[in-house]
């Protein structure tokens, strides 16, 4: 089902005690639009592949000018979207950290709703939630609903269900958003900033729509609280927090298992409008692993998919540079023969026959065969296929595995002490997270410091 996106905002006044005995509705009011930012729009596909990596990146290196140049001071916005890599925000944590460390920060930015899945701990915030939330994937065979850039909607229609977004920062918020779901029969939530009188939105209406709220909060803020009135489902599909100031927000929006297919289950319009509402400076898509484990891939219809999912993201976002993070080094476990040296093989293993013969060893009936690592070989091709498409296209392709160190290095990095690799050979420890980010980061600024340093006359 696609959605209509209301271009109409809301703006909540919760600056100030509500006068009267209970709590006002919240209406429409006029749309603020999104202003121009001060940074370059990306370039054709043939003026990036002229200036090279540079280029690629243009509209992220000027923004990060105009905010060290104090020419823009606002928030920078960078978002990040793909599969458990991403989920985990240690990856992006570390990023953000870097980013916030060298040109400001400006708070946490958009996160999904609630809490968005198991072992779910975004950095710089805690969020909390009861109970009774149904939260519904985009990643689900049968997915259907105004799915975001989150990927996920939560949904209750139970009085009394909450969830809260607390700032881990001294500088606390001074502005948060949520983006809800206007529907017939909607409920009606009741929003809260700290210990302020609630205000209530209502999201009847008279054919689905969905609707980006904006909330100006005292400096210093705290808390945000949205709980269901329970007359009716109410439906979110993301919210944040931030300060008006110069910085960085950096947003995760990672899904455990999800390939970059993932992207054609969310609502063009609805995806549309939230990056038209944050107009990020980069965009980074870090899907591969799930598709490189697959047993079979074509590449060129692979090509054509994740030309086409991530071409949507780029046309909505024209000032935006795009960045492609290759898979990173991972590993499976393949059977060799009796004899082979265990430890990591750059390739496979020639195949074993399906009845395999059996060895005796001291009476100890023993398999005729060796257990060695080895990256599936989709790996490969995956990773080939997005640098392929990303030159093709002027996108800026990192290629993950080579800054682990190439095949072999997520098994060097899961047998170090302490280890960087986990012990499935294909997610990293946090420690590992961090040196990745470390090194992408490292790239960027590389590229950063050479347009820094270009001529001016």
């Amino acid at each position: 089902m696609r959605l209509a996106t209301r271009r109409v905002g809301i703006v909540l006044a919760l600056m100030l005690p509500l006068a009267g005995c209970g709590p006002a509705e919240i209406g429409p009011a006029p749309s603020e639009g999104t202003a121009a930012k001060p940074w370059a729009r990306r370039l054709s596909p043939q003026e990036a592949r002229a200036m090279g990596d540079t280029g690629a990146l243009l509209p992220f290196l000027t923004a990060l000018e105009a905010l060290e140049t104090g020419q823009y001071r606002e928030p920078v916005s960078v978002i990040q979207i793909g599969d458990s890599h991403t989920f985990s925000d240690f990856f992006s944590g570390r990023m953000r950290e870097l980013l916030q460390q060298r040109f400001g920060g400006a708070g946490r930015g958009l996160l999904p709703p609630g809490v968005a899945g198991r072992y779910y701990r975004p950095e710089l915030v805690e969020v909390s939630e009861t109970d009774g939330w149904q939260r519904l994937s985009s990643f689900a065979h049968d997915a259907a609903g105004s799915f975001g850039i989150a990927g996920i909607v939560q949904r209750t229609d139970k009085a009394g269900q909450s969830m809260t977004l607390t700032s881990k920062e001294e500088g606390g918020f001074d502005r948060a958003y949520m983006e809800l779901l206007r529907q017939p029969g909607g409920g009606t939530l009741r929003v809260q900033v700290d210990g302020a009188p609630p205000r209530q939105v209502a999201t009847a209406a008279s054919a689905p729509s969905t609707e980006w709220i904006e909330f100006d909060t005292p400096p210093h803020s705290r808390s945000l609280t949205v709980t269901a009135d329970g007359n009716g489902p109410v439906e979110l599909l993301a919210w944040g927090a931030e300060r008006r100031q110069p910085g960085i927000l950096y947003g995760n929006f990672g899904i455990v298992g999800a390939t970059e297919g993932v992207i054609g289950h969310w609502d063009r319009g609805v995806v549309a409008d939230e990056l038209r509402r944050r107009s990020p400076a980069l965009i980074i898509v870090a899907f591969g692993t799930n598709e490189g484990f697959a047993p079979q891939i074509d590449p060129q219809a692979y090509a054509r998919r994740f030309t086409e999912h991530v071409s949507e993201l780029a046309r909505t976002a024209p000032q935006a540079a795009i960045v492609i993070v290759g898979p990173p080094d991972a590993e499976r476990r393949y059977r060799a023969a009796a004899g082979t040296a265990p430890g990591c093989r750059a390739e496979p293993p020639p195949a074993l026959p399906p009845a395999l013969p059996v060895r005796h060893r001291r009476g100890v009936r023993q398999p005729a065969y060796q257990t060695v690592w080895a990256a599936p070989p989709n790996l490969a091709v995956v990773r080939a296929v997005q640098r392929q498409v990303a030159e093709e296209q002027g996108w800026y392709f990192w290629d993950w595995s080579a800054a682990m160190g190439g095949p072999c290095a997520m098994y060097r990095w899961a047998a170090q002490d302490p280890p960087l690799g986990g012990e499935d050979h294909v997610h990293q420890r946090i420690a590992g997270y961090r040196l990745s980010a470390e090194r992408l980061f490292e790239a960027l600024m590389a590229e950063y410091q050479r347009y820094r340093s270009r001529p001016t006359s």
